[in-house]
């Protein structure tokens, strides 16, 4: 087998890609070689593109078949195409599938274990792409590329040799064993509160409710109709854990808990933004719900005279 010259074959694939007119990214590590050292990582065994799964429609599937040795289309546990030469049998270029969610771009892959497993971006870095040049070429990546690299793998300039994606990357979002966190009154609950919660799901499987005690209600908004205690046996039917929440400011109860994810309707304040920053946690903010809300269902009662 010939050597392999990884950084030809990567203007081969940007070529292709320019030509058929599909949107890309070049990603991940080579990303991090071309910028950090000015070349491929000698130990990567692949070149990593991102392209919008909306994109990938059956007719730019057919041109890049065309043009190029694919040797897989997605499975069960990701979402990308392979493309692997005959004389290269340990190297492969893998084009993700990235699909919008809220404000990030995510792309599904897998775990050693076969787990399903997401790594997720701001969409920011994919609105529009950065062109950086390589071996004479102009070829695209996120922008700004290196807050990119900073989101992907921390201090990127520092050199890890044993990193594993699968496990060290800082964009992972897994459905298996992440906590996910939710403040709120949960007062006279309803469809809104049901759909917040089943959108906590798509997260992570532990989802622990901070919900607010009578007094903190009182001092935040209003003095809740239910009591703590009957809200309480309501809402430990949605999740694995409910903790009393003492304020509406959550950060104390994040500190202590550290959860993967802080979710928020968009009508609330969201303490825990700095939180998340920080500490390089995910704050997802869930459209409000405009046909019900505690609120309105006070009101509807109060204007019909229910007694």
């Amino acid at each position: 087998m010939r050597e392999i010259n990884k950084g030809w074959e990567l203007l081969w694939i940007t070529d292709i890609l320019d030509k058929i007119g599909l949107k890309y990214w070049v990603i991940g590590g080579a990303t991090l070689g071309i910028v950090r050292e000015g070349h491929l990582l000698d130990h990567d065994n692949d070149i990593d593109i991102g392209v919008w799964k909306e994109d990938m429609n059956e007719e730019m599937i057919a041109k890049l078949k065309d043009k190029t040795p694919i040797t897989r289309i997605s499975s069960e546990n990701e979402d990308k195409i392979i493309i692997g030469k005959r004389e290269y049998k340990n190297f492969k270029i893998e084009i993700y599938l990235f699909f919008k969610e809220y404000d990030d771009a995510c792309h599904k892959c897998h775990s050693p274990n076969e787990i399903p497993i997401y790594h997720c971006y701001p969409e920011r870095f994919f609105d529009k792409s950065e062109k950086i040049e390589f071996l004479g070429k102009e070829i695209n990546v996120p922008s700004p590329v290196e807050e990119y690299l900073t989101e992907e793998y921390g201090d990127w300039k520092k050199v890890i040799k044993d990193w594993d994606t699968s496990k060290d990357a800082f964009t992972i979002r897994s459905a298996k064993y992440k906590k996910v966190y939710i403040g709120g009154m949960f007062d006279l609950f309803h469809i809104g509160h049901v759909r917040l919660l089943k959108k906590a799901r798509e997260y992570g499987n532990y989802i622990i409710i901070g919900l607010m005690t009578d007094e903190a209600s009182k001092r935040w908004k209003r003095s809740p109709v239910i009591p703590y205690e009957q809200r309480l046996e309501i809402v430990k039917e949605f999740c694995e854990e409910v903790v009393p929440q003492e304020d509406a400011n959550e950060i104390p109860l994040l500190e202590k808990i550290k959860p993967d994810v802080v979710m928020h309707g968009d009508d609330l304040v969201p303490f825990g933004a700095e939180w998340c920053k920080k500490n390089r946690k995910k704050m997802v903010s869930v459209p409000y719900t405009q046909e019900q809300s505690t609120t309105k269902i006070i009101k509807k009662i109060q204007n019909e005279d229910i007694t």
